[in-house]
């Protein structure tokens, strides 16, 4: 059953102790070559639960990605602030927060172990210590058998797989993820979005996802935020009412669908508004 946040009886109330980050009254702004500012999120508010999947959805350019890069500190916002715990989030924090982004940010020198590894040496782990815990990454991943393969050695679900196992070698309560499945096919999009929950379901991490497929969006999440054209609003945020485990067999299911026209009916004037925006 499809329940909206915004009206009484779909409204799920966080309380502190549930919630693992906070993100109050965020606003952030580019400046242009014009010398001009645009204001990509203003007004934002959201507890994100501890453990929960939830997922951006909105129109390209909306400010999904501001508020992925205001939240892990790879920006500061012009306006409110972002709270991980009890830690005010003014930089990066990589103790607590790791990123999974679209172009799999590889290095093609280094082995699939090798690029796992990165993240430890960062942090300045023993070698033996980080060469362990990369292996027991990639075999997490289903990529126990790859660790000496070069990313052009590796298919583009592969190269995706190393990329998860990288974030997830760091052991951070919180993981990032800017439409990490966008350049694959629809095929291995499912197979992987089928395997991330698996993996997440199991190690409890709290989850922001930003993609474009709304399918993906509702198969995955326990939420979907729903943005508007920018400067990005919420518009609506869905909570998705469908037991775990999962599996691709619920794709069809009545409430499935239900919940995919929803959010279709949702972006679907705020796209068009987005596509007359300079």
């Amino acid at each position: 059953m499809l329940k909206n946040e915004n009206s009484p009886e779909g409204r799920q109330p966080t309380t502190e102790s549930e919630a693992r980050i906070f993100v109050e009254d965020l606003e952030v702004a580019y400046a242009t070559p014009s010398g001009s500012r645009v204001h990509a999120v203003v007004d934002f508010s959201l507890d994100i639960r501890r453990g929960e999947f939830l997922t951006l959805i909105g129109p390209s350019g909306c400010g999904k990605t501001s508020i992925l890069k205001a939240v892990g500190g790879l920006i500061t916002p012009d306006g409110g602030d972002v709270r991980i715990g009890d830690t005010i989030v003014t930089g990066p924090v990589p103790d607590q927060v790791a990123y999974v982004f679209q172009d799999f940010a590889l290095f093609p020198w280094r082995t699939a172990l090798g690029n796992v590894e990165v993240a430890l040496e960062l942090k300045k782990v023993p070698k033996a210590e980080r060469r362990e815990r990369a292996r027991e990454a990639l075999a997490t991943v289903g990529l126990a058998d790859a660790a000496d393969r070069h990313p052009h050695e590796l298919s583009g679900g592969m190269k995706q797989r190393v990329a998860v196992a990288r974030a997830l070698v760091s052991n951070c309560d919180v993981l990032l993820l800017d439409e990490p499945f966008g350049a694959l096919d629809e095929q291995t999009r499912l197979v992987l979005g089928t395997e991330l929950l698996r993996i997440l379901e199991s190690l409890g991490k709290t989850i922001i996802f930003v993609t474009h497929n709304l399918q993906e969006a509702v198969y995955l999440s326990d939420r979907v935020v729903a943005m508007s054209a920018r400067p990005a609003r919420i518009k609506e945020i869905i909570e998705v009412d469908i037991p775990r485990p999962r599996s691709p067999d619920i794709m069809v299911s009545e409430a499935f669908t239900e919940i995919q026209r929803h959010l279709f009916s949702l972006l679907y004037e705020e796209s068009a508004l987005a596509m007359n925006q300079p």
